[in-house]
């Protein structure tokens, strides 16, 4: 039977340390089967490359599995997984590089053309942080999205909606946080929607769990690449996010 099993394997930091792992199958007609195997709650006593393989494996051999020289497995792209998993062909998630560099722009003081970039995005994050703890949602058309690292792209998402509902956002703010909105330059933030939707759309067509998607992996990243273009008429601060970017 000419079919094809990989692994994947993620792990998860939200207080608790979880590691889920999932059996990717594609079968003689293309058809892309997915089964989760287990997510649980990391016991062992440090996160250390042998120690992470030793969890992994057990979970494995509890379902007759191993991992040998013919095994394919995706993880994130960090260097301790890459060690953990050095004696298999461990393909690193195309998801996880993208989303990289999106992090990495608004979140990295290490490169000071993004300045402008970064203190929007720690103004609308203030913002947002500051909605949800005063528990007023409820005045506004959309629930604002807060940050997180975890998740893919969640900039733009953060983004996106407080731009969408900008002119709303005033009347759940005290005075104190008025002077910050006041602040951010709601033309650079719909520039920034504008050019990082893209990433989110291709994400999405990347994660999709019922077929194949590794085909597709290079067409997008050149469209990704394009996408990078600057254009002499651009704010100077798009041009260095996209300059950022397109060095991935």
């Amino acid at each position: 039977m000419n079919s094809y099993l990989g692994a994947i394997s993620k792990f998860l930091f939200v207080g608790i340390h979880y590691c889920g792992i999932s059996l990717h199958h594609i079968n003689n007609s293309n058809q892309l089967q997915v089964f989760v195997l287990a997510c649980r709650a990391y016991d062992l006593n440090n996160q250390t490359s042998p120690s992470i393989r030793k969890f992994v494996n057990s979970i494995l051999e509890e379902f007759g599995l191993r991992l040998d020289s013919s095994s394919f497995i995706v993880s994130d792209n960090e260097n301790k997984m890459k060690s953990t998993f050095n004696d298999v062909n461990c393909i690193g998630c195309s998801v996880h590089y993208m989303n990289k560099p999106m992090e990495k722009t608004f979140t990295d003081a290490k490169n000071i053309d993004l300045k402008q970039a970064q203190e929007l995005f720690s103004q609308v994050r203030e913002l947002v942080e500051h909605v949800r703890r005063c528990h007023k949602q409820n005045k506004l058309s959309k629930k604002l999205q807060i940050y997180s690292k975890t998740r893919f792209n969640e900039a733009f998402h953060m983004f996106n909606i407080f731009n969408e509902i900008f002119d709303e956002i005033p009347h759940t703010l005290s005075t104190n946080f008025l002077l910050t909105y006041s602040l951010i330059n709601q033309k650079f933030l719909q520039d920034i929607c504008n050019f990082i939707s893209t990433f989110d759309e291709v994400i999405e067509k990347l994660s999709v769990d019922t077929r194949p998607t590794l085909h597709l992996v290079v067409p997008l990243r050149q469209h990704l690449i394009d996408h990078c273009s600057t254009f002499d008429d651009e704010d100077d601060n798009l041009v260095h996010i996209k300059k950022f970017i397109s060095t991935y």
